[in-house]
């Protein structure tokens, strides 16, 4: 082969460089690009975790509500609130159902939970036994030890409750109260588990 033929053959291969392209420049915005898309995928992983674990925080709270212990505790509490005020029900009696809903105010307002299940899964007895017993017995409580942080938690669940059934509802404030005929029938169905 001839030497000039393969000098020709090299220098054609290597290749030439655009005359004014700043390959620094095209080399820093590519490496920003990267590690702008890095940055977006750790940000959706992170999303689908927290989702991931709120929906398997939501899935344990809600088997913990309906398993037989707690049905067993809500039906206890539903007779005694029947059958007695509430400044004569039993503390013991009280604190297994106030403390679930203390519990799942905490993940509600620590945003572990979202609202959108919270609301559907949890909402009418959320509601109706702040307004059955809640408010009443959390109010009494502060008062008798002279500390407002008293169940806030379930005061802050009962609230955002009644702000989310107002909004899915195009309701009032007002408009939503729960009567006494419909706390009574609340309760007596609560009553109606089986033991």
């Amino acid at each position: 082969m001839n030497p000039a033929t393969l000098t020709a053959t090299v220098t054609s291969s290597t290749p030439t460089p655009f005359i004014g392209v700043p390959w620094e420049a095209v080399t820093a915005i590519g490496t920003w690009a990267l590690a702008v898309a890095v940055v977006a995928v750790v940000l959706l992983q992170l999303r689908l975790m927290r989702r991931t674990l709120s929906a398997d925080i939501f899935s344990r709270l809600n088997t913990s509500w309906d398993s037989p212990e707690m049905r067993r505790r809500r039906k206890r509490l539903a007779a005694s609130l029947l059958s007695a005020r509430v400044e004569s029900v039993d503390d013991l009696v009280v604190q297994d159902v106030l403390n679930f809903f203390e519990d799942l105010g905490t993940m509600l307002r620590s945003r572990y939970l979202e609202v959108g299940p919270t609301w559907q899964a949890f909402s009418v007895h959320t509601r109706h036994y702040w307004a059955a017993f809640g408010e009443k017995y959390v109010t009494d409580m502060r008062a008798k030890y002279a500390d407002q942080t008293f169940y806030t938690e379930f005061e802050f669940l009962a609230r955002r409750m009644d702000r989310e059934e107002r909004r899915r509802r195009r309701k009032k404030l007002g408009d939503l109260k729960l009567s006494s005929t419909a706390i009574a029938e609340f309760l007596e169905d609560e009553c109606k588990f089986e033991d």
